[in-house]
């Protein structure tokens, strides 16, 4: 029989060679089967349609000395899950700092005046606005004001605008009227504004009027006929820039940022330095914008569905110490 001579280092590295493979193929299969689901979880309770890892910023400027409330841009909560929650909104604790969350937002401004005081302030469907002293001009009058986003009342631009009525008690001074606060650069911020007011809102004669009225009594209300003057203009004489509503519009169709009725101590009514009002049943284009506080301090059940706009409205007192104070407000789940 004939021999057969084996290389065994040959025969080493080919057996070497074949483990090799068998290495390679075994660490691509590393699974005999792979099922991927993938899930997206959406947040159901948000803040002006943002997930929890937005922060929303305001910044406000308090000089201590002067009692003032400031109030944030409208916010809307909803609640977008088949199915009801329980929530609690609050904002941060600090010593000499008040905050109430309400459907309108509430400010004030002090005249620079020794005596000047102001105050908004809202229970029971009415907003009691009081405006105490000025200084030399009338720009530097102590003023007391509702506010309320043009989006919160599904106003964008002049020509959105048909209408604006409240009703009225007039306690002292000068009664109430609106500025419609316009962007006339188109960068979103308002830089001008329209005064809708009793002295030229139209011509008809009457005294200053007293006690319950509707908007501008005798005189109406803001509508297509009623007279504004430009805020950046004078406020009166031969230069003051006074159109209709419907003039207005038709010149330059301005986007609206929010709209404020307001008091102040402008001293209209000579000797009288100070105007105080209760307001109530605010009309917009028709619609009523409700004035409500919200009690979210305590549990809230926001139904499925559930939409609404809410202001974060903030009081410093007057001797708050100086310094910088971050103040956020939570929503959270109970």
């Amino acid at each position: 029989m004939k021999k057969i001579k084996i290389n065994k280092k040959l025969l080493t590295f080919g057996l070497l060679g074949i483990f090799a493979l068998a290495l390679v193929s075994a660490a691509l299969i590393t699974h005999f089967a792979v099922i991927k689901q993938e899930v997206n979880v959406e947040q159901s309770i948000k803040v002006n349609g943002f997930d929890e890892d937005t922060l929303i910023e305001n910044v406000y400027e308090v000089y201590n000395g002067w009692e003032q409330k400031y109030t944030s841009k409208a916010n809307v909560l909803t609640n977008d899950a088949d199915r009801d929650i329980a929530v609690v909104i609050s904002t941060t604790d600090k010593i000499g700092i008040t905050t109430t969350y309400d459907t309108v937002g509430l400010s004030t401004t002090w005249s620079s005046d020794v005596d000047a005081n102001a105050d908004a302030s809202l229970s029971e469907g009415v907003v009691t606005l009081i405006a105490n002293e000025h200084e030399e001009y009338f720009s530097d009058a102590s003023e007391a004001r509702i506010t309320i986003d043009a989006s919160d009342v599904g106003v964008e631009t002049l020509s959105d605008l048909e209408t604006i009525s409240w009703d009225v008690n007039v306690v002292t001074g000068y009664l109430p009227h609106v500025d419609v606060l316009i962007d006339t650069t188109n960068d979103g911020i308002a830089d001008d504004a329209l005064v809708f007011e009793y002295a030229n809102v139209n011509y008809i004669p009457g005294e200053y009027p007293m006690g319950s009225l509707n908007t501008f009594g005798v005189r109406g209300i803001v509508d297509l006929d009623a007279n504004a003057w430009l805020s950046s203009g004078p406020p009166g004489g031969p230069e003051i820039i006074l159109k209709t509503l419907s003039k207005w519009i038709t010149d330059e169709d301005y986007k609206v940022i929010r709209f404020e009725i307001e008091v102040d101590a402008w001293e209209q009514i000579p000797g009288v330095t100070s105007a105080s009002a209760e307001i109530s049943n605010i009309m917009i284009n028709g619609n009523a914008k409700e004035i409500n506080t919200f009690d979210f301090d305590s549990t809230q059940v926001l139904e499925s569905g559930y939409k609404d706009t809410f202001y974060i409205n903030t009081v410093f007192d007057e001797m708050i110490p100086a310094g910088q104070y971050d103040l956020y407000t939570t929503v959270d789940l109970v």
